[in-house]
């Protein structure tokens, strides 16, 4: 963890793009994540988050350890499509970040999409947002 803090903290002090297009990155995340769980598929090799065979994790290892990444991950990318006044990439994000969450099948990633949608509602509450598309 140590190693990765300063790793962001020089790529934020030597880039002047990266605090701006970090939530694009983020998204990004998304697709590799959702390719791999698809390949794991494709290869009639998946791994169920639980041993019951519910949920969907692919071929990562623990389940709510990659639920917490991508509950936080959806965050930060649709803050950055909310920020960018981009609807089709914030509602995009949103339904991908929202399923991936929904089939990965822990407790922690069900919240997430609540805690997630909540978030942003009280966000465009907050804001009087005109834009109610962003409301999904």
């Amino acid at each position: 963890m140590p190693a990765l803090t300063f790793a962001f903290i020089t790529l934020y002090k030597r880039s002047e793009k990266f605090p701006q297009e970090i939530g694009k990155y983020f998204a990004i995340n998304y697709v590799i994540i959702g390719a791999s769980i698809l390949l794991s598929f494709l290869l009639d090799m998946p791994v169920s988050t639980y041993k019951s065979g519910v949920g969907i994790k692919g071929w990562f290892f623990t389940g709510n350890s990659q639920s917490y990444i991508i509950g936080v991950m959806a965050m930060l990318a649709l803050y950055y499509f909310y920020n960018k006044k981009n609807n089709i990439g914030f509602i995009v994000t949103m339904l991908v970040a929202f399923v991936q969450m929904f089939f990965f099948g822990t407790l922690v990633a069900l919240y997430s999409i609540f805690i997630t949608a909540g978030v942003f509602l009280v966000i465009m509450l907050w804001n009087r947002e005109k834009r109610w598309v962003m409301a999904g």
